[in-house]
């Protein structure tokens, strides 16, 4: 677990500083996500594979991971906007909730702007045992097309804005309206942003079950092999030693039922390995597929394992 999230600590300090990827975009930070059940390693891998995420994303030049990523919990367990757009100052805030289930975490959350606007809020997995980072960072795509030039929000679903001083008030009329000369272009962007994030809003990755059956499955047809390989070598020897006696003329009436053993020992191996290879076959597809499939629920899903 520590190199894993020093690898990760490492690729997301690499892509952030580099010249050649990282083009300078808006700092995002980190409110502390409210997900009950998680331990302390399981909360540095999470936050390990957002900063990773981040990182990744500043190569379009809109968004990039403020340092530190993580801020402290100063607005409490259910931080109000007001709180949120002060900590959002000179860049924004991804704040939300989340629900451990089976190493998969499940993720509700938004970006925060300065004034208290938040874009609308996206469901992703971050999967702490299958990694990648592909899913986290197209929801963030999502939230890039409702982050102005200027790092505020152009979109607001649910929460008004609120001054700079801290107290919310109603935002006026005329800021809800957009200028004349975005009413054309609006719906333009509303489509490429539908056309951009409809193949990340869900895809289906391998159902739970999969990852527990390949294995399972796989462990099975290693027993029914070990069980054909122990009575091949019990008939193997019950083979000789009536080989033996054969050559000895030393065969008897009462060995007929010896044979009669050894033609069953012959069928009953033989059918251990034929089912001991189905087995461990289909049971290694199931597992690598699963492996090797993006993301994991019906859902948006961050994961894959350094």
């Amino acid at each position: 677990m520590p190199v894993r999230r020093a690898v990760l600590a490492l690729a997301g300090a690499v892509l952030a500083l580099s010249p050649a990827l990282a083009l300078g975009g808006i700092p995002v930070a980190i409110y502390p996500l409210r997900v009950p059940g998680l331990s302390a390693a399981q909360r540095a891998d999470l936050y390990g594979m957002l900063e990773a995420g981040l990182a990744s994303a500043s190569r379009r030049g809109i968004l990039s991971p403020r340092a530190p990523l993580v801020l402290p919990e100063t607005c409490g367990n259910a931080p109000a906007p007001a709180c949120l757009a002060e900590a959002a100052k000179g860049g924004l805030i991804l704040a939300g909730r989340g629900e451990l289930r089976s190493g998969v975490v499940l993720v509700n959350a938004a970006l925060w702007d300065s004034s208290g606007s938040r874009t609308r809020q996206v469901r992703f997995i971050v999967d702490l045992v299958i990694q990648n980072l592909r899913p986290f960072r197209d929801s963030l795509l999502e939230l890039e097309m409702e982050i102005g030039p200027d790092g505020h929000v152009v979109r607001d679903d649910r929460a008004p804005p609120v001054a700079q001083g801290g107290s919310a008030q109603k935002a006026p009329a005329l800021a809800a309206a957009p200028p004349p000369a975005a009413v054309t272009a609006a719906p333009q962007k509303t489509a490429a942003a539908a056309r951009l994030a409809e193949p990340a809003r869900a895809p289906r990755g391998p159902p739970l079950w999969r990852r527990t059956a390949g294995p399972w499955l796989t462990g099975v047809g290693a027993a029914l092999l070990a069980g054909g390989a122990t009575v091949a070598v019990l008939n193997r020897d019950l083979a000789n030693d009536l080989d033996a006696r054969y050559a000895n003329h030393q065969l008897s009436a009462a060995d007929r039922s010896s044979y009669d053993r050894v033609r069953t020992y012959n069928l009953l191996s033989t059918s251990l390995f034929a089912a001991g290879g189905v087995a461990i076959a289909t049971g290694t597809w199931i597992w690598i597929s699963a492996l090797a499939a993006p993301g994991a629920l019906a859902v948006v899903g961050a994961g894959g394992r350094f």
